[in-house]
């Protein structure tokens, strides 16, 4: 059983997502930003497999990866946007922010459904599709900016 102190130290793990913008905005000034977006989401990939794991420090690992690779997706996300033709510039990040938190709230809401009908690993798994499904558009840019 884990203590509630520990438990609640976890949310630390938040900063390493805050530290995975800067990270991820110096790289992409290097690496172009379509390969990072590609690397990024099979970290995410990654770190949903690393919390199928009954080690719990190599769940915590999954967390800060996951937590690092959303916020990298994010900004790498927004960096593309901002690129974009300036006469659309504001429609697109329009659009990105309506399709991020209608995405962020039906998938919210089914993964609480998969999670209390068919349990964890069964979430992990559709999380898993659903992730392969994006990185898959991607890298056969289906998905353009």
């Amino acid at each position: 059983m884990l203590s509630e102190r520990f438990i609640s130290s976890l949310f630390i793990i938040y900063i390493v997502g805050v530290l995975g913008t800067i990270i991820t905005g110096n790289l992409s000034n290097r690496i172009p930003p379509r390969r990072l977006l590609k690397n990024l989401i099979l970290f995410f990939l990654i770190s949903l497999i690393a919390l199928l794991a009954a080690n719990i420090w190599v769940i915590i690992f999954g967390l800060m990866l996951l937590t690092l690779s959303m916020f990298g997706i994010q900004s790498i996300i927004a960096k593309l946007i901002s690129e974009t033709n300036i006469e659309t510039k504001s429609i697109a990040n329009c659009i990105y922010l309506i399709c991020s938190y209608t995405g962020a709230s039906i998938i919210g809401s089914f993964s609480g459904y998969i999670l209390s009908n068919l349990g964890w690993t069964i979430l992990i798994f559709t999380l898993i599709t659903m992730i392969t499904s994006s990185w898959i558009l991607v890298a056969l840019k289906k998905i353009t900016f």
